[in-house]
Protein backbone atom coordinates (compact mmCIF):
# COMPACT_ATOMS: atom_id res chain seq x y z
CA UNK A 1 0.00 0.00 0.00
CA UNK A 2 1.25 3.46 -0.89
CA UNK A 3 -0.06 6.76 0.44
CA UNK A 4 0.58 10.28 -0.87
CA UNK A 5 0.56 12.99 1.82
CA UNK A 6 1.75 16.63 1.63
CA UNK A 7 4.07 15.82 -1.26
CA UNK A 8 5.56 12.78 0.50
CA UNK A 9 5.03 9.12 -0.29
CA UNK A 10 4.47 6.75 2.64
CA UNK A 11 4.78 2.95 2.54
CA UNK A 12 3.95 1.10 5.76
CA UNK A 13 5.85 -2.15 6.20
CA UNK A 14 4.49 -4.96 8.36
CA UNK A 15 6.49 -8.07 9.23
CA UNK A 16 5.29 -11.13 11.13
CA UNK A 17 7.61 -11.49 14.13
CA UNK A 18 7.24 -14.07 16.93
CA UNK A 19 3.45 -14.30 16.60
CA UNK A 20 2.96 -10.53 16.39
CA UNK A 21 3.08 -7.98 13.59
CA UNK A 22 5.96 -5.49 13.67
CA UNK A 23 5.44 -2.16 11.92
CA UNK A 24 7.88 0.20 10.29
CA UNK A 25 7.52 2.81 7.57
CA UNK A 26 9.37 4.04 4.51
CA UNK A 27 9.00 7.74 3.61
CA UNK A 28 10.09 9.59 0.48
CA UNK A 29 9.68 13.35 0.92
CA UNK A 30 8.80 15.88 -1.79
CA UNK A 31 12.51 16.41 -2.52
CA UNK A 32 13.21 12.71 -3.06
CA UNK A 33 14.94 12.07 0.29
CA UNK A 34 14.20 8.51 1.37
CA UNK A 35 13.99 7.39 5.01
CA UNK A 36 13.12 4.14 6.78
CA UNK A 37 12.12 3.84 10.42
CA UNK A 38 13.19 1.07 12.72
CA UNK A 39 10.48 -1.11 14.29
CA UNK A 40 7.82 1.26 15.61
CA UNK A 41 5.94 -1.33 17.65
CA UNK A 42 4.38 -4.78 17.69
CA UNK A 43 0.69 -5.38 17.18
CA UNK A 44 -1.83 -8.23 17.29
CA UNK A 45 -2.98 -7.74 13.69
CA UNK A 46 -1.53 -6.77 10.34
CA UNK A 47 -4.15 -4.02 10.00
CA UNK A 48 -3.32 -2.46 13.39
CA UNK A 49 0.41 -2.47 12.58
CA UNK A 50 -0.16 -0.87 9.17
CA UNK A 51 -2.52 1.79 10.54
CA UNK A 52 -0.06 2.71 13.29
CA UNK A 53 2.81 3.05 10.79
CA UNK A 54 0.69 5.42 8.69
CA UNK A 55 -0.37 7.49 11.72
CA UNK A 56 3.27 7.71 12.83
CA UNK A 57 4.44 8.79 9.36
CA UNK A 58 1.79 11.50 9.03
CA UNK A 59 2.70 12.90 12.45
CA UNK A 60 6.38 12.83 11.46
CA UNK A 61 5.72 14.65 8.18
CA UNK A 62 3.56 17.26 9.95
CA UNK A 63 6.15 17.77 12.70
CA UNK A 64 3.66 16.73 15.40
CA UNK A 65 4.42 14.64 18.48
CA UNK A 66 4.93 11.06 17.37
CA UNK A 67 2.41 8.50 18.63
CA UNK A 68 3.57 5.66 20.81
CA UNK A 69 2.42 2.10 20.21
CA UNK A 70 -0.22 0.80 22.62
CA UNK A 71 2.12 -1.99 23.75
CA UNK A 72 5.85 -1.56 24.07
CA UNK A 73 8.43 -4.32 24.19
CA UNK A 74 12.16 -4.45 24.67
CA UNK A 75 12.78 -3.40 21.06
CA UNK A 76 10.91 -0.10 21.39
CA UNK A 77 10.91 0.46 25.15
CA UNK A 78 12.49 3.90 24.80
CA UNK A 79 10.12 4.95 21.99
CA UNK A 80 10.21 4.94 18.21
CA UNK A 81 13.13 6.29 16.26
CA UNK A 82 13.06 9.01 13.66
CA UNK A 83 13.62 7.66 10.16
CA UNK A 84 16.89 8.70 8.62
CA UNK A 85 19.03 7.72 5.67
CA UNK A 86 21.95 6.80 7.93
CA UNK A 87 19.98 4.82 10.53
CA UNK A 88 20.61 7.43 13.22
CA UNK A 89 18.41 6.64 16.18
CA UNK A 90 16.75 9.39 18.17
CA UNK A 91 15.14 8.64 21.52
CA UNK A 92 11.97 10.39 22.64
CA UNK A 93 11.11 11.73 26.09
CA UNK A 94 7.84 11.10 27.95
CA UNK A 95 6.12 13.93 26.01
CA UNK A 96 6.94 12.25 22.68
CA UNK A 97 9.51 14.87 21.70
CA UNK A 98 13.09 14.14 20.56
Amino acid sequence: MELQYCGSTVWPKVTKLDGTFASSVFIRDAHGKESMSSILGRFVSHNAASNFAIAWALAYIDGRALPRPPYQNALVQEGATEPTNKATKIRYNSQGQP
